[in-house]
């Protein structure tokens, strides 16, 4: 029976990824990018930035996922359907690509913790970057305003991040 299910793993590796594998990360950022659009009455900016999120979790679980200037088209992407100024997204996440390729030069190692730490910078400097865009387009809105978002995304990054790595495995075996 043990020989069986070693023969299938052979098998299976001999394959390769499934057909349309390096699709898989480009499509869940797209989907990210279009639960924006799910009706939440939510007060302020509670809605955390998923298109980030699941980016950022792809980048770190993956890096050769996708090019890094695919970071510009989802940005601008993600900026056309949440209604933000245009291009505020693709600075957002050209600089979140950068980060994590700093990470990866800096960092000999990481842990789950560290990926953590990683992504709660990232998304209070995507957040604060938000706020001041906003304040200078003339809205009145305290810098603790954010905080709901970062500490939403913070919680939700971990669930994000397993949900990226089942699909990561899914998407490399038959």
């Amino acid at each position: 029976m043990a020989r069986m299910r070693d023969a299938e793993v052979v098998r299976r590796r001999r394959l390769g990824p499934r057909a349309g594998a390096h699709l898989y990360p480009p499509v869940t950022i797209i989907l990210a990018s279009l639960a924006v659009l799910i009706p939440a009455s939510l007060p302020g900016s509670w809605w955390p930035n998923l298109a980030l999120l699941t980016l950022v979790a792809w980048r770190l679980r993956r890096g050769d996922a996708f090019p890094h200037w695919w970071a510009v088209p989802f940005g601008l992407f993600y900026d056309l359907v949440s209604g933000h100024p245009i291009g505020l997204s693709v600075v957002v996440f050209t600089l979140a690509m950068i980060v994590a390729d700093l990470s990866d030069l800096r960092l000999r190692w990481r842990s789950h913790w560290t990926e953590w730490a990683i992504v709660v910078v990232l998304v209070i400097m995507a957040e604060a970057i938000e706020w001041l865009v906003a304040l200078i387009n003339g809205a009145r809105a305290p810098f603790e305003t954010i905080w709901p978002a970062v500490i939403i995304s913070a919680l939700l990054f971990p669930l994000i991040a397993v949900l990226i790595e089942k699909l990561d495995d899914f998407r490399l075996r038959r």
